[in-house]
């Protein structure tokens, strides 16, 4: 398990999707959808589902604006976050 966003950014040229927390240690899910956003080295931007425990308008809002295809609040679906995950990816 991935737990901090700066391993993310080594890996993420291997995977087709990210899902990440807001909240993580060194690196907030935020600042990783940030720098992906800006990297222009990456040539293939992952699809981004988000979950957090925060619901607050302007976290949704900021993530949607950096690429989050879907965002879930905690506790959420498992089966709901299978299905996005087969929408993105197909």
């Amino acid at each position: 398990m991935i737990t901090c966003g700066i391993t993310t950014m080594t890996i993420l040229s291997l995977r087709n999707i990210l899902l990440t927390d807001i909240v993580m240690p060194v690196m907030d899910g935020l600042t990783l959808m940030s720098r992906i956003a800006g990297n222009t080295a990456m040539t293939k931007k992952p699809k981004i589902i988000v979950f957090s425990a925060s619901g607050y308008d302007s976290i949704i809002a900021n993530a949607t604006r950096l690429g989050a295809a879907f965002y879930f609040i905690k506790p959420f679906d498992m089966e709901a976050l299978m299905d996005r995950i087969e929408e993105v990816t197909s």
